[in-house]
């Protein structure tokens, strides 16, 4: 086995722990429900490429060189494919819901059992149809030079591609709201690189291509819009609560629970969307003292989270925890 594919594995990887954790990582910044269907989405999603590349890594660095015969190979490739399938429809689901809270929509149940109906449809015809007709002939599917994967890819591509059109409308329409124009961006990110995506991976299939660009694809395509959206809401929300908590309403709950008045100061900057960095930096403490109100505030509240933290002030509920 090449050492430098190994590398180059390893790198891809990387890239993929580093995605969902700057994902999760955001997520806890900005405790929102997109957010929550994106960190769900990518899981999914870098589930899937691992088992797709794994089915490739098997086929392609083991199989061939032990000279299997060619039927293994295929059959190999059908088993992860196979496998891959539920994480991506479990991923298309949670980034679809994420576009759809993004526009002020939400999943109906109708829309849901739709989309379930047709997913379901094509794993179900994935797993029946057999490694033979899948890889050993057409299909006939665009003059029968597309095997079902690419069709799996093109009907996935043809529902996401509309609600992502949808969404960039949207800030082409409310240019001057701030938040609208962000998300509109993060919306072409995804536009540009799902069908650059599609169209080296599924349509050219250059020969010796797809080991690469697949890989590629799988896991680098969602760190750019992820980085970017990242870099948007942390400029957004240094300006804007994340939730609409009065400043009374903060003050009710905080004499409610007994927090200290530095430990109110920290949490009011919490609920604004501010990092820690942010309020070492604004109130000349270090990172280990906001880190020590913080847990301090948190306990007196019954909190673990800021998510817990944002629902507690946007209920205005609780009474006061004077113990321990």
């Amino acid at each position: 086995m090449n050492a430098g594919n190994i590398l180059v594995y390893i790198g891809l990887f990387s890239a993929g722990v580093t995605t969902l954790w700057l994902a999760a990582a955001l997520y806890r910044r900005y405790p929102l429900k997109p957010l929550l269907y994106y960190l769900v989405s990518i899981a999914a999603f870098l589930s899937s490429g691992f088992l797709d590349v794994m089915g490739n890594f098997v086929t392609q660095e083991l199989l061939a060189h032990q000279a299997a015969p060619r039927a293994v190979g295929r059959t190999v490739a059908w088993v992860f494919g196979l496998l891959s399938l539920p994480f991506a429809v479990a991923a298309m689901f949670a980034f679809i819901a994420m576009v759809l809270v993004w526009g002020g929509r939400r999943f109906t149940p109708a829309g849901k059992t739709v989309f379930f109906s047709v997913q379901g449809g094509m794993v179900i015809f994935f797993a029946f149809a057999g490694y033979e007709t899948l890889f050993g002939r057409s299909l006939g599917v665009f003059g029968g030079s597309l095997p079902l994967r690419t069709a799996i890819d093109a009907v996935n591509l043809a529902i996401l591609l509309p609600l992502l059109l949808a969404l960039l409308g949207r800030w082409l329409k409310q240019s001057d709201q701030p938040l609208r124009v962000g998300i509109g961006r993060f919306a072409l990110f995804y536009l540009v690189l799902w069908t650059a995506r599609f169209i080296l991976v599924d349509l050219i299939q250059i020969e010796g291509w797809s080991c690469v660009t697949a890989p590629l694809f799988a896991f680098l395509l969602h760190l750019p819009p992820l980085l970017y959206l990242r870099y948007f809401l942390d400029r957004h929300f240094r300006n804007h609560p994340l939730l609409p908590v009065s400043t009374a309403q903060i003050a009710t709950v905080l004499t409610r629970y007994c927090v200290s008045e530095r430990e109110a100061e920290i949490v009011r900057l919490l609920v604004q969307g501010k990092s820690y960095r942010d309020i070492e930096a604004e109130l000349f403490i270090s990172i280990k003292t906001v880190k020590t109100h913080v847990y301090n505030s948190y306990k007196k509240m019954g909190v673990k989270s800021r998510w817990q933290l944002l629902n507690l002030f946007q209920a205005n509920g609780g009474g006061c925890s004077t113990g321990g």
